[in-house]
């Protein structure tokens, strides 16, 4: 079954600007659960926020975004994502990480965001040491990287 962004009717144009950012992303990753950066924290809306909530017994809250009902929001701190992330993918659900790449301080506007990690059925724990894990039906591969290394263990 496609998963949808949210399972209620959303008029997208009356949407926030940073909450129209978030959904021009997730309509590129209907399948993933997506880790939006907000600040020091990593948030879930609309059906991932109910997913997320549920799967890692995370207090669901709501954030105005232009609608007449909050969206559901949940989130998790962005330097210890790598404990929940886990917890997801070992449930079989795959993650997108969208990150801030520019300082918000300095930036005009909504801060520019975009896909780090999405797609895999693997994951990146540890810093600055990573290993990989990548997960199929007879076998997992495990992979030592460096922080900077080749993220590709196809």
């Amino acid at each position: 079954m496609e998963r949808k962004i949210s399972s209620k009717p959303v008029d997208t144009t009356k949407l926030s600007p940073m909450m129209r950012q978030y959904w021009s992303v997730k309509e590129k990753y209907l399948d993933q659960l997506l880790f939006f950066r907000l600040g020091d924290f990593y948030e879930l809306f609309f059906d991932d926020a109910l997913i997320a909530s549920r799967e890692l017994e995370l207090t669901l809250t709501g954030k105005e975004c232009g609608l007449e009902e909050r969206a559901p929001m949940c989130g998790i701190p962005y330097h210890s994502s790598e404990s929940y992330i886990a917890k997801l993918v070992k449930k079989g659900y795959k993650v997108a990480i969208c990150e801030q790449v520019e300082d918000p301080a300095t930036a005009k506007g909504l801060v520019k965001r975009e896909i780090i990690r999405a797609g895999h059925n693997y994951f990146f724990i540890f810093y600055p040491m990573l290993f990989q894990i990548r997960l199929s039906s007879k076998s997992i591969v495990i992979k030592k990287m460096w922080k900077y290394g080749n993220d590709d263990i196809s």
